[in-house]
């Protein structure tokens, strides 16, 4: 089912378009200085750099993916500069001699570690350095694609059975706290689906086709519908925290990725699991009195009194994902509801950017950075992105 393209569909391209390029304007301005080449960690709610702040190899993975979206986007080479700092800074900078690169480093130059994340920054440097290929392909770049994704196969890859493992010394040997995370499998799904973009092939069908597959069956509670962040290395579940950003989320990459491949089982199965995390979380997270999605959830109620940015961007792409798989008008209405919540309440029409954090009322929390470790350019410039290109698919 599609919706009949109508003149009034024309403000939400209008919305995205100006959302984007107030982002891309605050980035240009306030965090990232071409001329002395440097690239700011933190920026207040007013835009005052803090250059004090670390700087982590997913904050820059993060810069490349924004700025080579937006360039594709536009069909313009404007923020190509951008781009280039943000590898340079990485590849010069964040190589680990053991391997893969370091999670970050401080304004005094010293790396800092974290064993917890560090796979998951790797995921996400795939992810960036497979985007600025795209915009900007050469020997070089394919070489450091190559280089990387042989290392994830070689050090967080099991050996011994499939999916990959977390719990790392900043030499990559295992330590005693090793695990199975979901963030680090959902975002290496969602750097191997940008991989088939670049560069398609069986092995990386495959490759995409195995993580579906880990983190549908492994992943997710099917009895409260909600994702499991952190395994056992042999696959028992840990104490778990439940966020509704992350249950919209994997719906919709999950879809995204089945269907790049075309594999039918696992749409079906993809379009499935989607419905069922989309619907519980919103029976529960939604705010039916001012409007836009709590996060974190405990037995299936909000604890927080605030609203932060990232779970309202991947609601609104699961909902346009469910209504372009099922055809349901409701998914639709809520889509473009949510799509006025974060105009309206989240995007400083002011000092451009989107406010990290709001009230329960929708209030901006003025004492929160706008920019920070991690708030760089993913949630935000990913979903003016792909919320245009699905809109432009169900409006035809």
């Amino acid at each position: 089912m599609h919706i009949e393209f109508n003149p009034a569909m024309k403000i939400y391209f209008e919305i995205l378009d100006k959302e984007l390029k107030s982002i891309l304007k605050f980035w240009t301005r306030n965090v990232i200085d071409i001329q002395t080449k440097v690239i700011y960690g933190e920026c207040d709610i007013n835009g005052r750099a803090n250059p004090d702040s670390p700087l982590g190899s997913m904050y820059l993975a993060r810069i490349m993916y924004g700025m080579s979206a937006a360039c594709r986007h536009y069909k313009s080479s404007e923020y190509k500069p951008y781009a280039d700092l943000a590898y340079t800074k990485l590849v010069q900078e964040y190589k680990n001699p053991n391997g893969g690169y370091f999670w970050s480093i401080d304004s005094s130059g010293n790396r800092e570690f974290d064993t917890e994340n560090v796979c998951m920054a790797q995921a996400f440097i795939l992810y960036g350095l497979t985007e600025y290929a795209l915009l900007s392909d050469s020997p070089e770049i394919e070489q450091e694609i190559n280089s990387h994704l042989e290392f994830i196969d070689k050090t967080l890859r099991d050996q011994d059975g499939v999916g990959y493992i977390d719990g790392f010394t900043e030499e990559w040997r295992l330590t005693q706290y090793n695990s199975r995370a979901l963030a680090t499998h959902i975002h290496l799904l969602e750097s191997f689906v940008k991989l088939f973009e670049y560069k398609p092939g069986d092995d990386l069908k495959n490759r995409i086709r195995e993580l579906i597959e880990i983190i549908a069956s492994y992943f997710i509670d099917e009895e409260k519908q909600e994702c499991l962040h952190r395994l056992t290395k042999d696959w028992k579940k840990l104490p778990n925290f439940n966020w509704a950003g992350h249950n919209a989320e994997i719906g919709w990459i999950l879809c995204q990725a089945a269907e790049t491949i075309d594999n039918k089982d696992l749409i079906t199965v993809s379009k499935e699991l989607l419905s069922s995390l989309l619907n519980n979380l919103l029976a529960v997270a939604r705010d039916e009195t001012y409007g836009g999605i709590f996060n974190e959830l405990v037995e299936n109620v909000p604890i927080e009194d605030f609203k932060l940015w990232w779970p309202q961007a991947e609601t609104a792409l699961a909902l346009l994902y469910h209504y372009k798989h099922f055809g349901d008008d409701e998914s639709l209405k809520k889509a473009l509801m949510l799509i006025g919540y974060i105009d309206d309440i989240f995007v400083d029409k002011e000092n451009d950017e989107w406010f990290a954090m709001v009230s329960k009322v929708g209030d901006p929390l003025i004492e929160e950075a706008k920019v920070h470790f991690w708030k760089s350019m993913y949630h935000n410039v990913r979903y003016c992105i792909l919320t245009t290109k699905l809109l432009k698919t169900i409006s035809r």
